[in-house]
């Protein structure tokens, strides 16, 4: 068994002068998704959420994903399924047993699958967040503007790494979230 009590515990790291992009610089691209998903699930739970992530095994802050989240199964919440695409979803804030806000972490260009999986909770009141850099702003609104998505557009929105980053710093920093950010504002 592999010991992650001290395997990237950067939450430790983080003050008032700390900025994204030298923060990020230090982690391979390859474990970015995980601790954007691991911000997620934090912010979720700070604010009073239940979480959800189907990627148990990753590791953020010395912890795995599936010790941060309260779900590690999808709760049963609708048809078994619609069920299985959106088990798939990378991060799902619960409010009373009902999915209320979704984040899918892309490093690809898959936007597209990630909005089938999310087109699936289309009759129920959630928002949809698609966690990218920056650079890929451009590919999500082409990807949301198509016809087959818009029953979901006014409720998909686009948030960037560091706005991601940014909102995670000030929860290190107070022990709570300033709910000024796009993703409390929906």
């Amino acid at each position: 068994m592999i010991d992650v009590k001290y395997k990237n515990c950067f939450y430790e790291d983080i003050n008032e002068d700390t900025r994204f992009q030298d923060f990020f610089a230090k982690i391979p691209k390859e474990a970015i998704h995980t601790y954007i998903e691991g911000m997620l699930i934090e912010i979720g739970t700070l604010n009073g959420f239940q979480t959800y992530t189907p990627d148990i095994y990753k590791i953020f802050n010395g912890n795995y994903l599936h010790e941060l989240a309260d779900y590690t199964e999808l709760p049963q919440f609708t048809y078994n399924n619609l069920l299985t695409d959106i088990r798939e979803i990378d991060v799902i804030w619960f409010k009373d047993g009902f999915p209320v806000k979704t984040f899918d972490v892309e490093n690809s260009t898959r936007f597209s699958m990630a909005l089938q999986r999310i087109y699936e909770l289309r009759h129920f009141k959630t928002n949809f967040f698609m966690v990218a850099m920056e650079e890929k702003l451009n590919d999500f609104f082409r990807k949301t503007n198509k016809t087959i998505f818009k029953d979901i557009k006014k409720a998909t929105h686009f948030v960037s790494y560091k706005e991601t980053f940014e909102l995670y710093k000030k929860a290190v920093l107070s022990d709570k979230i300033i709910k000024k950010s796009k993703i409390f504002s929906n």
